[in-house]
């Protein structure tokens, strides 16, 4: 994508910890004009043109920078993270491009459901029904680190999932938790987003390194009931991440086709 123009507001949309997550923060406008024009040069399209259309740059690192485009200007961005393993799925779409998705075991079994931000790969029309298969990515809010099982099952965290589940479950039981809380939302008739708590094991962590900017963010596989990825910015996670490891707190979760 050639000859766009960034929006002089797009600081607005690169800035906060699930930017940070894909290393994709952009504290001053200037910097991230530069860097989205970058990025922009090697968009490929998703749907539409350069009249009205979405288009989407992946980065070696896997964060994904999605664009929409309007009469050849950059008008939106999203982030985005290409998760490598895939989920069966039934989701009926929403405006401003959320879904309430059924989350399956591939038996066809629904293990969880989750209000999804729809991203690259898939085109949103509302009130729309679907299947197939999604890549889901959790792009971190607000991170808790735990060493293991135990030291997780005596956090406060563990005892409020607990509570949550009206004393159905012992703290340590809570593992894994995924609550998404776009989804209460929704079917409290109180608006979408796209918000998760969860806690999780980590199945593996590897550190990624952003080309667009040389920021570094941890990416963690863990499985929250369904295969997650996981990713949180290097400077907000307490310390090292390593498989066996308890990963929790605060989410934005995120959905691709695959």
């Amino acid at each position: 994508m050639t000859d766009s123009t960034v929006s002089p507001d797009s600081k607005v949309f690169t800035v906060g910890p699930t930017w940070r997550a894909v290393g994709l923060e952009m504290t001053t406008e200037a910097r991230a004009d530069e860097v989205l024009a970058a990025a922009s040069d090697q968009c490929t399209p998703i749907e539409g043109d350069m009249e009205k259309g979405v288009f989407h740059y992946e980065d070696r690192s896997g964060a994904v920078v999605v664009f929409d485009v309007v009469e050849e200007k950059i008008v939106d961005i999203h982030q985005d993270f290409n998760a490598s393993d895939e989920v069966p799925a039934q989701w009926v779409e929403m405006a401003d491009r959320f879904a309430l998705a059924d989350l399956q075991e591939p038996s066809g079994e629904t293990v969880g459901q989750a209000c999804v931000a729809l991203r690259s790969g898939l085109v949103n029309e509302a009130g729309r029904g679907n299947n197939g298969k999604l890549g889901l990515a959790a792009l971190a809010g607000r991170v808790e680190l735990y060493d293991g099982p135990l030291s997780y099952a005596a956090s406060e965290t563990a005892k409020l999932f607990a509570e949550a589940e009206e004393g159905e479950k012992a703290p340590k039981d809570t593992l894994p938790t995924f609550i998404s809380t776009g989804a209460v939302s929704v079917l409290q008739k109180q608006g979408a987003h796209a918000g998760a708590v969860l806690a999780a094991k980590i199945e593996a962590a590897e550190l990624h390194s952003n080309t667009l900017t040389g920021e570094n963010f941890w990416v963690l596989e863990v499985n929250a009931g369904f295969p997650l990825t996981v990713c949180v910015g290097e400077g907000d996670v307490p310390s090292r991440p390593r498989a066996g490891q308890v990963v929790a707190g605060e989410f934005m979760i995120l959905a691709a086709s695959k």
